[in-house]
């Protein structure tokens, strides 16, 4: 279908879903464009989501782009899920994801580990690397050097 909102700019629209050419009856515009300007707020609220804490990159390959933003939507539904489930203690979405990613990355060099095919020295490195993902006080002490390396008082 074809919309001219102004002089000398047509717009294309196509839908899967608007198979005729009906305007709505308040404000003249073809029922598609009106569909749209009324469900378009879940999409920017998305992407709005998605530029605070995004996992992208600057990359060429146009497959990796769609997967980062795969990765965040999908870090954003998890979260979403889980400040409706009931009985647990809400946390902040930085939080949230970065415990998301510690445990994702946990179960990547688990399943690594098992591999008898690896490298020793890789091997090595990625057993004390999940070591590490998993002691709470290496993580807490690894904060206390971040700070203090920033110049940020610490009580003890």
């Amino acid at each position: 279908m074809s919309h001219v909102p102004k002089k000398k700019k047509a717009v294309l629209l196509v839908s899967s879903s608007h198979h005729s050419i009906e305007r709505d009856l308040e404000n003249g515009l073809p029922e598609i464009v009106s569909f749209y300007n009324r469900t378009k707020g879940g999409v920017d609220s998305l992407d709005m989501k998605c530029s605070n804490y995004c996992s992208n990159r600057r990359i060429r390959r146009w497959p990796m782009a769609v997967f980062y933003r795969i990765v965040d939507i999908s870090a954003i539904n998890a979260y979403l899920l889980f400040l409706h489930y009931k009985g647990i203690t809400p946390k902040s979405r930085f939080a949230f994801t970065k415990e998301l990613s510690i445990a994702l990355a946990k179960l990547l060099m688990e399943s690594s580990l098992q591999n008898p095919r690896l490298n020793r020295e890789i091997h090595g490195l990625t057993n004390n690397l999940f070591w590490m993902c998993s002691d709470t006080s290496f993580i807490r002490y690894h904060k206390k050097i971040k700070r203090q390396s920033r110049g940020v008082k610490i009580r003890n």
